[in-house]
This record gives C-alpha cells, structure tokens and sequence, in this order.
C-alpha cells in the first residue's frame, strides 16, 4: 500500500469511529431523558390511568 490509500484508510475510519460515537451519544441521552421522563411520578401516575383504560 502507498501512503495515499494509508491516509484514506485512517480518514475513513475516523470518520466511521465519529460517526459511531455520535450515534451512540445520541441513543445513550435519548434513553437518559426518556428515563427521566418515566421516573416523574406525575407522569407514572398518567401513564398507570391509561393502562387501565
């Protein structure tokens, strides 16, 4: 390999490991806050009326 394709490789895995890190973040405070919000006892106390509808 030549040191171009060397440097295209390590760019493109960069990015991938970005682009990974990014998605991940994402679920991991999309989670976070959807937990937050379950945990509100206002919020239980709603969402325990609807199941029993």
């Amino acid at each position: 390999m030549n040191e171009q394709t060397i440097k295209q490789i390590k760019r493109i895995s960069s990015e991938a490991a970005a682009e990974y890190n990014r998605n991940n973040f994402s679920a991991k405070a999309t989670r976070l806050s959807l937990d937050k919000i379950v945990s509100n006892p206002k919020v239980a106390n709603v969402m325990s009326r609807l199941a029993q509808v």
